[in-house]
């Protein structure tokens, strides 16, 4: 069931999402509960909009997909010679003072990969545009399409974690104050490991670092925000994709020995 409010756009993709398999139009206008007419409309703009696909499936009818999930692409092979950066769990500090000394790299690392494509990030985008039109906070909450937009991203974007479901919508709404956290990144960045026993600790812990690296790196991340780097919607996002870069590096081989 969709929320009081929610778009037929983001219903649509609500039920794409769901149904995790191309579907045709009168499918999606089931899942729904729409009319075909305003299916086949929303899924012409959404394929124009290169949020999905739309081709002949095997009985010829023509379906729909999301183009990607906001599951990261693959990094390129890396040469034997090196391994992909992981963080000792005991060492919380580390990866924290190896982000902020090259930090401007590990920004323009990110945006060259340019790997987070799709649904998540037009939602992203999208969200944020509403969000900086507001200077209240009550206004933005009275504003559906800003809803509809975070409510369809995180439709795309599942969790089963409370940490980051909440810091993705926090996100969106003080986007130059909270990062969002992820397991893939932001988990492996503090603790080494992709879960964490206890998310209002981890979130605790975290967000006096995340201020820490906004402190220590202001004049880089105010830089990438003025030239409109790839993702980069704000400065505590621009935290977020310093991150990504970092981790997504590959480290050589006798460094992680040497831990």
């Amino acid at each position: 069931m969709t929320p009081k409010g929610t778009s037929r756009r983001a219903q649509v993709l609500s039920a794409l999402h769901t149904s995790r398999l191309p579907v045709d139009d009168d499918q999606i206008a089931r899942i729904a509960s729409m009319d075909r007419h305003h299916v086949n409309t929303i899924c012409r703009q959404l394929a124009a909009d290169r949020v999905i696909t739309r081709y002949r499936g095997a009985d010829g009818k023509l379906v729909n997909a999301l183009i990607t999930t906001d599951t990261p692409a693959t990094p390129a092979e890396a040469p034997s010679s090196v391994q992909v950066r992981r963080t000792p769990r005991r060492d919380k500090t580390r990866n924290v003072e190896s982000l902020i000394a090259n930090f401007a790299g590990w920004v323009e690392a990110f945006e060259r990969s340019q790997a987070f494509p799709g649904p998540s990030l037009y939602f992203h985008e999208r969200a944020i545009e509403r969000r900086r039109l507001h200077t209240r906070v009550t206004s933005l909450l009275d504003d559906e399409r800003f809803l509809e937009y975070v409510y369809a991203g995180m439709k795309v974007s599942t969790s089963g974690t409370q940490i980051v479901a909440g810091s993705k919508f926090l996100h969106h709404l003080l986007p130059d104050l909270v990062p969002p956290i992820d397991r893939q990144y932001t988990f492996t960045f503090f603790t080494g490991q992709k879960a964490v026993p206890n998310d209002r600790v981890a979130f605790g812990e975290w967000l006096p670092r995340f201020a820490e690296i906004g402190r220590r790196c202001r004049e880089p991340i105010a830089q990438a925000v003025d030239r409109g780097g790839f993702m980069a919607t704000g400065e505590a996002k621009v935290i977020d994709n310093a991150i990504m870069g970092y981790l997504r590096q590959p480290v050589p081989t006798d460094d992680l020995t040497a831990r």
